[in-house]
């Protein structure tokens, strides 16, 4: 059943990947090549305390969790992946006070590699702070170690 595997793989990002419970991220919905995850407001994540504005390196972090998840709904458990590549364009500061989300979908899959495009936004989702676009290597393990 597919609720019990997202289920596993929510656990093994906040379980095993450190920045992900550190950063409190939350997983709002994992679907077949997609995910959702957000951020609350912490006073650690502001880079810029003067004017309220979360710092960049949290932004990348979401993206690229929600992004690694998305492949990852993909995938089975002899694979592992590891991001190659992360583009993403800021397009306008995330402020300190709200919640920051992260919406990420697999578009497209090779036996090497996955694509992911993803966007990040806070109250709406019509005014973005940032696009994404990136790859993923997948590689086979043969040790069931990843969590699909």
């Amino acid at each position: 059943m597919d609720e019990d595997r997202y289920a596993k793989i929510a656990e093994y990002f906040i379980q095993r990947i450190p920045h992900v419970k550190d950063m409190g991220m939350q997983i709002s919905r994992l679907d077949t090549g997609l995910a959702v995850v957000c951020v609350s407001q912490q006073s650690f994540m502001l880079g810029n305390t003067r004017h309220n504005l979360i710092n960049g390196g949290v932004i990348s972090s979401l993206v690229d969790t929600a992004c690694g998840m998305a492949v990852c709904t993909l995938i089975n458990e002899s694979e592992r992946i590891a991001t190659l590549d992360l583009r993403i364009d800021n397009l306008r500061p995330a402020v300190g006070d709200l919640p920051l989300v992260a919406e990420a979908e697999c578009y497209h899959m090779t036996p090497q590699i996955a694509f992911v495009k993803a966007v990040a936004y806070q109250d709406n989702r019509e005014r973005l702070i940032a696009n994404s676009m990136s790859t993923f290597i997948r590689k086979k393990t043969g040790s069931g170690s990843t969590p699909a």
